[in-house]
């Protein structure tokens, strides 16, 4: 009798569950090997809800089953009795290595399934014509945010204003993702595609920062008038030749909003840091330093006088203590009082 050899494809030509051993449920339910590893038992878990975990692994291999991605020793169906994978393994209390369980997990399920969308994305797309058909089944991604939608349901760029718009949107937000996304080139070049609601979402954003960054002009008069007050009180400490001044910058923001709000504008209060830079800008010779959490402004003038008057003071205190210290040794000394008789204890 003639034999025929045949070419087995290990994929495709998976071997029938009823040829296969049944599953030894002493041992993982994955691997069935008895390799020392511990294993993890839902039954065993303290938690009221100790069975969720046969639902989730359930769940993740049917669906690490759609993605041909599971091994070919793990067949499904020698693990179903006819109620269904969660219950068949509940009533066999089935355990697993986490090392398995680690192969078939949500995490890697979202992996596989990212990466395939991402690899269907980046087919290269046809012409789109009159008579295309197949354009239909292609996806298109959005520029703003990520997500997948069939072609024709996207806009395109086809002006250099949008552009220009987008890219001072996103300047002004300090969006980086979308900045590195526009470094390639212009939106037209790129052929971008984006949602209606996401480019209106980005500009609304962009003129809500605007309006906080750049207050109304009554606003801005009212801030002016209060940053002129603060400069003039600081110039004034500083003509000041009995005292050496040193602002915490804390205090300053905190007397810049309060003077605002008596302008009646609650709802714009000054950054802290902004001001620093505002006043170091326009006030000569003014100086900032950092000490822990703080931020300490002084002039650059009076910097070694400072230093000179803490080195003395710290002298004088010294002195002072010590002088206090000596004035209670003597004290103590002439408040003892030792008699002497005249002679000697024969034990001295």
């Amino acid at each position: 009798m003639e034999t025929k050899c045949q070419l087995i494809d290990a994929l495709k030509d998976k071997p029938s569950t009823s040829r296969l051993p049944p599953i030894n449920w002493k041992l993982c339910i994955i691997c069935q090997e008895d390799n020392n590893q511990p294993l993890n038992c839902p039954v065993e878990s303290k938690r009221k809800d100790a069975g969720i975990g046969y639902k989730t692994i359930a769940d993740d291999l049917l669906a690490f089953s759609k993605t041909d991605e599971c091994s070919v020793s793990l067949h499904l169906d020698r693990m179903d009795e006819g109620s269904g994978i969660e219950t068949t393994l509940l009533n066999h209390s089935a355990a697993w290595h986490k090392t398995c369980r680690d192969q078939y997990n949500s995490t890697k399920l979202k992996r596989l399934q990212k990466r395939k969308d991402l690899e269907r994305s980046e087919e290269p797309i046809p012409k789109h014509t009159r008579s295309s058909t197949e354009s239909k089944h292609k996806l298109e991604l959005c520029i703003f945010c990520d997500q997948l939608e069939p072609v024709g349901d996207l806009r395109e760029a086809q002006t250099f204003g949008l552009d220009t718009r987008v890219r001072s949107a996103a300047s002004l937000l300090g969006d980086t993702q979308l900045l590195a996304k526009l470094s390639t080139g212009d939106m037209i070049a790129i052929e971008a595609k984006y949602h209606l609601k996401c480019l209106a979402s980005l500009y609304r954003r962009a003129d809500k920062k605007k309006l906080q960054e750049y207050p109304s002009h009554e606003n801005s008069v009212a801030h002016s008038i209060v940053f002129a007050e603060l400069l003039s009180y600081i110039e004034e400490v500083h003509l000041d030749q009995s005292v050496v001044p040193v602002f915490k910058l804390a205090n300053l923001a905190n007397l810049y909003n309060c003077r605002i709000k008596q302008f009646g504008i609650e709802e714009q209060t000054i950054h802290s840091s902004r001001l620093k830079d505002r006043l170091i800008a326009h006030i000569p010779g003014l100086e900032a330093h950092k000490k822990g959490r703080d931020i300490l402004l002084a002039f650059d003038s009076d910097i070694g006088q400072a230093l000179y008057d803490a080195t003395e003071s710290r002298n004088i205190t010294d002195a002072i203590c010590i002088a206090r210290a000596a004035t209670i040794v003597r004290k103590q000394v002439f408040a003892y009082n030792a008699p002497f008789t005249g002679t000697f204890a024969p034990d001295c």
